[in-house]
């Protein structure tokens, strides 16, 4: 299903990032800061047109 993840660029330059992804068919909707609170608009708008319906922690 969909997660949020927090990972670590191990292989170069070392700062941790956010990844929104499926685990069921690998899709990475995308990666952002790991100071953000929530994905950018553009992220969310990605997971919206292949999951309608869904919402941010269940806010619209």
């Amino acid at each position: 299903g969909l997660h949020f993840e927090r990972w670590r660029c191990a292989s170069g330059c070392g700062k941790w990032f956010h990844a929104a992804r499926c685990t069921a068919t690998l899709e990475v909707f995308g990666t952002y800061k790991a100071q953000t609170l929530e994905p950018p608009q553009n992220i969310k708008d990605a997971i919206s047109a292949k999951r309608p319906g869904w919402t941010w922690r269940g806010f619209s």
